[in-house]
């Protein structure tokens, strides 16, 4: 029965699993893919999923621009506020920069505002949003405590993540994962919508994810914006404050 309404969910969105370009083909059950942002902040909403992926097919990554990027990389800047805030972050990078970052900037500013958009019409508060430049360093697994969350990787290999029934939680607060489950991955310029753990008792755990492994083999650009949880509501539900 499950499983019957796990298709029926995907069904309503006509959705199909995604192949992504990572570990392993395919994606969790309790997971699915959009075309649109717009629709994969509404996926979440879905009692039978708890994540979705946008590829890249109709979107360019913005730093494929070579300027943007070694400012962030070169720099390690990090950039981050409110939705309202986007138009004067981009305008700052922009006085550093010049015009020769004008195409590029101008694509990010799309992401952005899409995806906080996206994420708002799923709550009653403004998103937040943050961009930053950070060493790739493998993190534990674990879920998010807050409430929905998007994540891009610009720059660098994507966000890992598996099935909840291959998650299992340690005393610590993370998870281990078994040596037997398939461990997928975001591509890169792919957007990763998930749940946080604070997303309703109703519903299914939120993703476990991490961050891949690496050392300080290399750095990844990243944006992350999610929904605060202080006053969000979801279902009815007070949640607590976001604890990242």
């Amino acid at each position: 029965m499950e499983q019957q309404q796990n298709s029926k969910a995907i069904s309503d969105f006509g959705l199909e699993n995604l192949s992504l370009t990572g570990i392993s083909k395919g994606l969790p059950s309790h997971m699915t893919h959009c075309l649109e942002i717009s629709r994969a902040a509404e996926a979440l909403t879905k009692k039978e999923l708890n994540g979705a992926v946008v590829p890249d097919t109709h979107r360019k990554n913005p730093f494929e621009c070579e300027y943007l990027r070694s400012y962030l990389l070169e720099g390690k800047k990090s950039y981050g506020g409110e939705q309202s805030e986007i138009p004067i972050i981009l305008r700052n990078i922009r006085d550093q920069l010049g015009s020769k970052a004008n195409a590029a900037l101008k694509l990010l500013e799309g992401d952005l505002r899409e995806i906080c958009e996206a994420l708002s019409r799923i709550s009653d508060v403004t998103p937040q949003f943050k961009l930053t430049a950070h060493p790739q360093l493998g993190e534990s697994w674990h879920t998010d405590r807050g409430l929905s969350l998007a994540f891009v990787t610009y720059h660098g290999p994507g966000t890992q993540f598996v099935d909840n029934s291959d998650a299992l939680p340690s005393s610590n607060g993370r998870y281990s994962v078994r040596g037997t489950a398939q461990i997928h991955q975001a591509a890169t310029n792919e957007i990763l919508f998930m749940r946080g753990d604070l997303y309703g008792q109703q519903t299914s755990q939120g993703l476990c994810h991490r961050a891949p492994p690496g050392g300080n083999r290399g750095e990844r650009i990243i944006m992350y914006a999610f929904v605060p949880t202080d006053k969000a509501r979801l279902f009815g539900e007070q949640c607590k404050t976001l604890s990242r």
